[in-house]
């Protein structure tokens, strides 16, 4: 399924790239004139504040401890839902943003089948998120560029079959790709895909947003 993910991630890519080589390759079409008249450009150019709805998932390592404290360790899976606010500065050609929300979900972590092993289904976790992006506006409706994040997160891992999970790291910081195709002035699509550590597995953030003013 994380393949399909990121296939569908650079194909978004590289057909953003297309359109802007055809707006760019298209006779008698300024930049200006892309992005609208007068009246377009003032409203698109000022700072806009959105809230988000957004779901994640991705797997990491766990690590764990038996009774006489040798350690090992296993995957475990995230899913959560978030939602919070987002900042973005407009430029003619780009932009940048700042986001700040709260997460919570729950967690899987090793595997039903293997007896005697560490196994946790449906374990809640919660988090705090901030990050920030930057990016190239393709034309009034896509945009696409890097984004980072941060999460502060609470885990409720417990014991199982002797072992005692390990607390993660915190706070877990994660390089991304992110992509937002406007479907009208109030409403956005978002998605970011990236990694928040050498541990962790495929992150895939998808959503909305909506703009306040």
């Amino acid at each position: 399924m994380k393949k399909i993910f990121l296939l569908l991630s650079f194909f978004s890519i590289f057909q953003a790239q297309a359109q802007v080589n055809s707006q760019k390759n298209k006779p008698g079409t300024s930049s200006s004139a892309r992005k609208g008249g007068p009246a377009d450009v003032e409203k698109a150019f000022r700072p806009k504040k959105a809230v988000s709805l957004d779901y994640n998932s991705w797997y990491e390592i766990l690590k764990i401890t038996d009774s006489s404290g040798i350690s090992t360790e296993t995957k475990a899976a995230y899913y959560g839902v978030g939602i919070g606010y987002d900042y973005t500065v407009y430029q003619p050609e780009k932009g940048y943003g700042f986001n700040a929300g709260y997460i919570q979900g729950f967690g899987i972590a090793g595997k039903a089948a293997d007896a005697g092993t560490y196994y946790q289904k449906r374990a809640p976790w919660s988090a705090l998120r901030a990050g920030a992006r930057y990016f190239s506006r393709v034309n009034n409706r896509i945009e696409l560029g890097l984004a980072i994040a941060a999460l502060y997160r609470q885990n409720k891992w417990g014991s199982d079959s002797g072992y005692n999970p390990v607390s993660p790291t915190n706070p877990v910081v994660g390089l991304f790709v992110d992509t937002r195709w406007r479907l009208n002035y109030k409403l956005e699509v978002l998605q970011s895909i990236g990694s928040f550590s050498k541990d962790a597995g495929i992150v895939w953030r998808i959503g909305a947003n909506y703009t306040l003013n």
